[in-house]
């Protein structure tokens, strides 16, 4: 149609005609305008909801009451109370997240001082329950928690050293591999205790389903009570307190299938 003819018929209107006609353009340039940005916020919705169904799993490990790891405190373990009046536990926590994953334990400790390591699972009870290990957080020492441990964590040892068991007296970890070589760098001459022992659980663990909270552990330390009676001990330092240092380390990792 040509431009003349528009522009008879556009005269030839009513002034009523003409602004419905104008308006009628606007409101489709706007509809226009408006399908692509409801399509975006449709699309922004969908991948939120996906998201959030494919949200990663979360491992965290914590203190006794799932309180912060930094309340799980092994400062103040007095070596001689051991020796004498027996094991000592520590409680700490993991949640296995929202979707209650599988996971693994990893326990690495140096070797100054001759002490045991053993982890149990354990349940929060009354501070009445004989044995039962006594927790509160750093900032809030009256906040007691108390829990009996139950059954043992099986633990095994992933760098042992095979070819000499009794250095001093004591068990050691392996001085070559890929612990070693993933703890030190090249060149690097360690001292032989500080080389770290690591022990990793030997099946995976499993959330309790029938509660929604996170696993309660206890962490177990006890004097290796042969440790005097080994051959090559009383060239061993004995580490009485404030002599040694060992290191501890807690991890927990999702489980992997090999």
């Amino acid at each position: 149609m040509s431009d003349n003819k528009l522009k008879n018929k556009w005269e030839a209107l009513s002034p009523n005609n003409k602004i419905q006609l104008i308006t009628a353009s606007v409101l489709t340039v706007t509809l226009m305008i408006a399908l692509p940005v409801y399509a975006w916020f449709s699309f922004s919705n969908n991948y939120e909801t996906v998201a959030k169904i494919k949200e990663p799993e979360n491992l965290d490990i914590k203190a006794g009451n799932f309180d912060p790891i930094v309340n799980f405190d092994l400062r103040d373990i007095n070596i001689e109370s051991i020796k004498e009046n027996g094991r000592e536990g520590y409680v700490f926590s993991v949640n296995a997240g929202d979707y209650k994953i599988d996971y693994d334990l990893q326990l690495a400790h140096t070797n100054n001082i001759p002490l045991t390591y053993e982890i149990y699972h354990a349940t929060e009870v009354a501070d009445t329950v004989s044995g039962a290990v006594m927790y509160a957080p750093l900032n809030n020492p009256n906040d007691k928690h108390y829990y009996q441990a139950g059954t043992k964590v099986a633990l095994k040892e992933i760098n042992p050293d095979d070819d000499s068991q009794t250095n001093y007296g004591r068990k050691t970890a392996a001085q070559s591999g890929t612990f070693y070589t993933k703890t030190y760098d090249d060149g690097d001459k360690p001292q032989l205790y500080a080389i770290p022992t690591y022990l990793q659980t030997e099946n995976p663990i499993k959330h309790n389903e029938t509660s929604s909270g996170p696993d309660f552990f206890i962490l177990y330390l006890n004097f290796d009570s042969n440790a005097e009676e080994k051959t090559g001990f009383v060239q061993w330092n004995i580490a009485d307190n404030n002599k040694e240092t060992d290191m501890i380390y807690l991890t927990a990792e999702k489980h992997r299938e090999d």
